[in-house]
């Protein structure tokens, strides 16, 4: 029966539920609601989950590259087109194991892009260059197809500046969108805030990408 308001770095109404059971559990261990909220302030996003980074030209980076999957791709779009600035681009890397349902998700993800939202969409991978793609130009909206998240990125950085949020989102394997991210941070140190900096995983990327 009690109501919590307060400030969160949690971007994104997907993030809400955690947070309620948070909440729930604390009140269970008898904390009080001082503490309660004391703690609930102190929550930040973890790598690759929606988190914000400062971009290069005072840009913002929303780095949700951990793993991309048809309703997170929806709700982490939604979150961008709720920002209040003026220029939104959005890099959508290939969601994987979709199976026979590939297509139709991808084509789902096209359509969810707005462009009355969205300044530029830049996808990344197979299915993602040809359904995302293809579905989101028929809804008008401007589209570059990248090859790897290092063209991604050669892409997008001319194009910041303070009014533009930069949402990066996609799967693992053929996509690894936190490399597009780590080219545009305005702080290279912020590079050990992203998913899947270890020697093995970037001898995986290097791999993929030579």
């Amino acid at each position: 029966g009690e109501s919590y308001e307060f400030k969160t770095k949690i971007l994104g109404k997907q993030g809400l539920p955690a947070l309620a059971i948070a909440v729930l559990l604390a009140s269970k261990l008898e904390l009080t609601k001082a503490e309660i909220l004391s703690g609930l302030e102190k929550i930040v996003p973890i790598a690759g989950r929606m988190q914000p980074l400062m971009g290069q030209k005072k840009s913002l980076i929303i780095d949700d590259t951990y793993n991309a999957s048809p309703d997170a791709v929806i709700s982490a779009l939604n979150t961008l087109y709720e920002l209040p600035v003026k220029n939104k681009i959005a890099i959508l890397g290939q969601m994987n194991e979709l199976g026979q349902h590939s297509e139709q998700m991808h084509k789902n993800i096209g359509k969810h892009c707005d462009p009355k939202q969205i300044k530029l969409v830049v996808t990344i991978g197979e299915d993602a260059n040809k359904f995302i793609a293809d579905t989101a130009e028929k809804r008008g909206c401007k589209v570059v197809r990248c090859p790897s998240p290092y063209h991604a990125a050669d892409v997008v950085l001319p194009l910041l500046n303070k009014d533009t949020v930069v949402l990066a989102k996609g799967s693992q394997n053929g996509v690894f969108a936190e490399e597009a991210v780590k080219e545009l941070l305005l702080n290279h140190n912020d590079a050990t805030k992203l998913v899947r900096q270890s020697h093995q995983w970037m001898k995986i990327k290097e791999g993929q990408f030579s």
